[in-house]
């Protein structure tokens, strides 16, 4: 699995904990557990996935 470092932040700032929702260009989403499954192909049961991302300064 490689992630893409930049795809992440710009999550991470888009994030809205009061809400817990993302605010996009397009309007306001949330990620259901179906929709990372079937986006990342991730299992939803089993070991935890951990990622290791360097900081990129």
């Amino acid at each position: 699995m490689n992630p893409d470092a930049s795809l992440i932040t710009a999550l991470v700032e888009r994030w809205r904990p009061e809400t817990s929702t993302f605010h996009l260009p397009c309007g306001e989403i949330t990620f259901t557990l179906e929709d990372v499954v079937t986006l990342s192909g991730l299992a939803i049961d089993g070991d935890a996935v951990v990622v290791d991302i360097p900081d990129e300064d």
